[in-house]
């Protein structure tokens, strides 16, 4: 019987890191900026106004203007300075930019990991409950993988390494759900829609770094993706696109992967939020022979000897 993979990730409890501050007040600054930058003052009933406009986009005046506060306040909250923002006005301030839903959270995450203090910082944990664990184990008709809350694989079955093939990586940045979508050869031709599920993965990445920016591994995968010039510009869009809602709104359609070995597969993808943090993902083939094919790919992973009964971070 196949036995499932797993790569424990054991992480020191981290120090507290005023440049860490710096991380979320940027992350504040950068997407508040490039919210008002996409929109025009027509787009939000006001009228341009005369004289040259310097940057794109609304002003921080028109903005504190939308959402009924004073323009030196708004200044202090997009460049974040330490003041209390209430959920009244942080409404107001994602109304006035045309925030989505996600993004209306994603701004009330930055302003609380802002306003928290150091005691209050959470720390992560992925943990497997036994019956998860089971499932994972004896699952052989399907790909199943637990990811830390970055993305970066804990735990996988024979057929998580079949279709991601995880056991090949070289370190642990290369387990990152990112690193794979965006560095890894071939994964163009592999997965026909990886613009879709790229920009889910990086807007995951993103609200997850937010919270726990003294990550160290998911800080050794940022820093090594933007070396890239292409992938900062992709970072610098602050794009938010959370897994599950992806994952929900893509449960009715599989995607194709186009794999060397078997060739085409339709496969249906599901990203489940397991206790404490992290995600449960499971792929299943979705029609008759892409499971043929899923078989025949079977065969040829790698079987280990390590179990998952213990994945944990700290």
């Amino acid at each position: 019987m196949m036995r499932a993979t797993a790569r424990l990730v054991l992480q020191q409890q981290p120090t507290f890191d005023t440049a860490l501050e710096d991380v979320r007040r940027t992350e504040l600054r950068a997407f508040l900026r490039s919210r008002r930058e996409r929109l025009t003052p027509a787009d939000v009933g006001l009228t341009p106004g005369f004289g040259r406009r310097r940057t794109p986009g609304l002003r921080r005046e028109e903005v504190a203007e939308l959402s009924g506060v004073g323009v030196t306040w708004y200044t202090w909250f997009e460049m974040g300075r330490d003041i209390h923002v209430s959920a009244k006005t942080l409404e107001a301030i994602a109304r006035a930019l045309r925030l989505n839903a996600v993004e209306t959270e994603h701004l009330r995450t930055l302003n609380a990991a802002i306003e928290s203090s150091p005691e209050q910082r959470p720390q992560w944990r992925a943990a497997l409950h036994p019956a998860i664990a089971h499932v994972l184990h004896h699952t052989t008709d399907a790909a199943v993988i637990a990811y830390d809350p970055f993305l970066t694989a804990l735990c996988w079955n024979a057929g998580g390494d079949a279709i991601f093939e995880f056991s090949r990586a070289r370190n642990d940045c290369e387990r990152n759900l990112a690193w794979r979508l965006f560095k890894l050869p071939g994964r163009k031709e592999r997965w026909p829609d990886l613009d879709t599920v790229f920009h889910a993965v990086l807007g995951q990445f993103r609200q997850t770094y937010v919270r726990y920016p003294d990550d160290p591994l998911a800080r050794a995968i940022l820093a090594d993706l933007r070396s890239m010039a292409a992938f900062e510009e992709r970072w610098r869009e602050h794009d938010i696109e959370l897994l599950p809602e992806m994952s929900a709104a893509l449960s009715n359609r599989p995607m194709p992967m186009h794999h060397p070995k078997v060739g085409t597969l339709q496969l249906f993808t599901a990203f489940l939020p397991l206790p404490g943090d992290g995600f449960l993902s499971t792929i299943a083939p979705a029609d008759g022979p892409s499971m043929e094919r899923f078989r025949v790919l079977m065969k040829g992973a790698e079987a280990s000897q390590e179990t998952c009964e213990s994945v944990r971070a700290t």
